[in-house]
């Protein structure tokens, strides 16, 4: 009864430079662009092919109208469904039962041969993510999906899918890192 968006959000507002991070206030970024153009920022290939890495207070607000930002336990159920073992689904880091990451990663655009199969049509994409270092990083190598859920006070669930494991790894992270969103609709 999940319904998921195949591609990356690219709503985009406003947009901010790199080196403009914020935990409680919303950042919208597109890989390697500097700038604040809006209209150059979405004229570049990064934006149109991966879309917009967001902060956690911007990803909390990015879907639209009748569409949410998954929690945790979204997540676990779509890792379940595309086969990932019951007792593993829980665990924090690289958690490989049941290929998931091979199922939801493209057929291209990953370094090394790490494409994936896209069997179930999630068409993830290695956009990279914004550092807390305020760079990006890591694209073609990786890509990094928040979730709406808080581990503790300062840490905010988050996915990765890495070119070298047909793994999903489940870890928390800091609310200002800039990361993908997908977004989803309960039928």
């Amino acid at each position: 009864n999940q319904l998921w968006m195949a591609e990356n959000l690219a709503y985009l507002p406003l947009v901010n430079s790199l080196s403009d991070g914020s935990v409680s206030q919303p950042k919208y970024y597109v890989y390697d662009y500097n700038g604040t153009s809006l209209s150059v920022a979405k004229t570049t290939d990064n934006y149109e092919s991966y879309g917009v890495l967001y902060n956690w207070e911007a990803a909390k607000m990015a879907c639209p109208e009748g569409w949410h930002l998954p929690n945790d336990e979204e997540w676990k159920k779509l890792e379940k469904y595309l086969g990932m073992n019951s007792s593993e689904v829980g665990h924090t880091g690289m958690r490989e039962t049941g290929d998931v990451g091979e199922k939801l990663k493209s057929i291209s655009g990953w370094s090394l041969s790490g494409n994936g199969k896209n069997s179930s049509g999630f068409n993830a994409l290695p956009g990279g993510y914004r550092s807390l270092g305020a760079g990006s990083l890591d694209l073609g190598i990786r890509t990094f999906f928040w979730t709406c859920s808080e581990s503790g006070s300062s840490w905010v669930w988050f996915r990765n899918l890495y070119y070298y494991s047909n793994g999903v790894f489940r870890h928390y992270g800091r609310p200002s890192v800039g990361a993908s969103v997908r977004c989803l609709k309960t039928v």
